[in-house]
């Protein structure tokens, strides 16, 4: 068995260190380890398996404060396009659902600054850049822009509809204490009811 010099001197006592001692201390130090390896792995799983949502289920609050004007027929379709974008969420981290929130809170008109996101956000180029390629991979924001010298971008539209502004609108319309983060970052769409 290869020892380091100090331990070498130390287990030289064959009477001390029988070599059934001296393997008993090989399989301690390796179990120790093995343990810490197997550990390590065991703590590495997908956080967004873990996050729950609470979907909605009638959008009356939006319905009402929004004046969509909507029947129940109109507003149950509406339901399924909300929660089948809140399962979309579920699959980004938080930190990238916070930056989406973001996105939405500095909106205007379904468009914002991507530097200013950046900067509020208090990201690095690179940091920001692969949150906004998950953002845009599941069609949450449109490819960047120039417009007058600003990179800009906007917010998608689901099928037609400019969800995400009219959750903004909602927040934003001070019946409610509903934020903007509460429902896209803890994925709450149920405040929408």
């Amino acid at each position: 068995m290869m020892l380091c010099l100090d331990h070498h001197k130390i287990t030289n006592n064959v009477d001390k260190y029988p070599v059934e001692k001296l393997q008993e201390m090989k399989k301690n130090h390796e179990k120790k380890f093995a343990d810490a390896v197997s550990k390590l792995e065991s703590s590495i799983e997908d956080l967004t398996e873990k996050q729950t949502i609470n979907f909605c289920q009638s959008l009356e609050a939006a319905n009402n404060i929004l004046q969509w004007g909507n029947n129940e027929e109109e507003l149950r379709e509406m339901v399924i396009i909300v929660n089948n974008e809140a399962d979309k969420l579920k699959k980004l981290v938080p930190d990238t659902r916070s930056v989406f929130s973001i996105m939405i809170e500095r909106s205007e008109n379904a468009v914002f600054s991507v530097e200013e996101v950046r900067r509020v956000a208090g990201l690095t180029q690179n940091e920001f850049y692969h949150h906004y390629k998950m953002l845009n991979k599941y069609y949450f924001i449109d490819e960047v822009e120039v417009l007058d010298g600003d990179y800009i971008s906007s917010l998608e539209t689901v099928d037609g509809w400019p969800l995400w502004t009219d959750i903004k609108n909602f927040c934003d319309s001070g019946s409610n204490s509903v934020t903007v983060n509460a429902i896209i970052n803890d994925l709450n769409f149920s405040l929408l009811d």
